[in-house]
């Protein structure tokens, strides 16, 4: 039986199908031949730029006056679609049984509008074999929808290569006594960069020898500079180009302490791949939604006010001890629920469970 994937947001489900083929697994994938860096392949595996794309990773011509035809055709000579972000919509029209995977705000923010794209990906949803999710937050969503046919699916996570490491050259290009790191695209409304910034600029006060590299890009990029400006604190700030995998796993590893996101009340990748390489993250997460889908909770250091940021960012920066302790303990706990080979043991089971139904 040929299994394709559709779709690559930010190469999450690239890593899916390649934890499933270490498994012994023939899934394929399908990828808009037009994308983002970050869903390209070669972001994530830079030696595919020298050995070329592998036969199992197909292009759909999304520039295509026909581009929704040949996407239905395409996805009709296998005989089941894992369906990711908005393409189980393209699956119901395919007539092939499929599995839909949220991805965030497909299921967070798409899938409630009351829009003509929004109404359909519901359908897509009900219609599916099974709808999988991965952010605890979105069982709300699930339940506010009345979804029956959903299961949770961690983000699987290389375990090998998000790994803790020496980056001393890269460590050198910063001569602080902590390095503090956020890579999560500044969009205030979803990730409330806003509240770090201002947490932050508290702490400088305080803790004289530290920085502030930041990721530059977002919506509110420029808003970011002004607000770091109007604080006074822009000397002790740095902003990075788009780095690709194996950039950032370096910056984890360089990094004393990991900021993510503090709003919506989940993980996402960027906090499970500093967490594999043994850092402390700072993230606001629903102990409630947590506590239903996991047997423990995470070892973030779970904040979502300012102060709360302020607060944890003084005690961390100046205890290196339990900066290393909480590092550990995060790896252990990704290591136990994300390793990426277990996920794709239990997704292998999702498949057989939804064909034998």
């Amino acid at each position: 039986m040929s299994f394709l994937h559709v779709g690559n947001l930010a190469n999450f489900p690239y890593r899916q199908v390649m934890a499933l083929r270490r498994k012994g697994f023939d899934a394929q994938i399908l990828i808009p031949l037009i994308h983002d860096f970050t869903e390209d392949p070669r972001s994530e595996d830079p030696e595919l730029f020298k050995s070329g794309f592998p036969s199992w990773i197909h292009f759909w011509d999304n520039r295509h006056p026909l581009r929704k035809l040949h996407l239905m055709r395409t996805l009709r000579e296998y005989d089941f679609v894992h369906a990711y972000t908005e393409f189980p919509i393209a699956a119901v029209f395919s007539l092939k049984p499929y599995i839909a995977q949220s991805t965030g705000s497909d299921l967070r923010e798409l899938a409630v509008q009351n829009t003509y794209k929004g109404f359909l990906l519901r359908q897509a949803y009900r219609r599916s074999k099974m709808l999988l999710f991965g952010n605890p937050d979105q069982l709300k969503i699930i339940a506010k929808l009345r979804l029956k046919k959903t299961r949770f699916s961690p983000n699987p996570i290389d375990m090998d290569k998000y790994s803790p490491r020496k980056e001393e050259t890269l460590r050198g290009r910063y001569p602080c006594e902590v390095l503090i790191f956020h890579p999560t695209a500044l969009e205030w409304r979803l990730k409330g960069n806003d509240l770090l910034l201002r947490a932050y600029a508290r702490l400088v006060r305080e803790v004289k020898d530290v920085l502030l590299l930041l990721s530059g890009r977002g919506v509110d990029l420029e808003r970011t500079k002004i607000l770091l400006n109007k604080l006074g604190v822009e000397q002790y700030v740095e902003f990075l180009p788009l780095l690709d995998q194996q950039e950032l796993i370096k910056y984890y590893n360089a990094s004393d302490i990991v900021l993510d996101q503090f709003i919506i009340g989940s993980i996402g990748s960027i906090a499970l791949e500093a967490m594999s390489c043994a850092k402390p993250v700072f993230a606001y997460i629903s102990n409630e939604h947590f506590r239903l889908l996991y047997p423990e909770l995470p070892p973030i250091v779970n904040v979502r006010t300012e102060d709360q940021i302020y607060k944890k960012l003084y005690e961390l920066t100046t205890d290196e001890v339990e900066r290393r302790k909480i590092g550990e303990t995060s790896r252990n706990w990704v290591q136990n629920y994300h390793d990426s080979g277990k996920v794709a043991e239990k997704l292998i089971q999702i498949y057989n469970a939804v064909m034998r139904a």
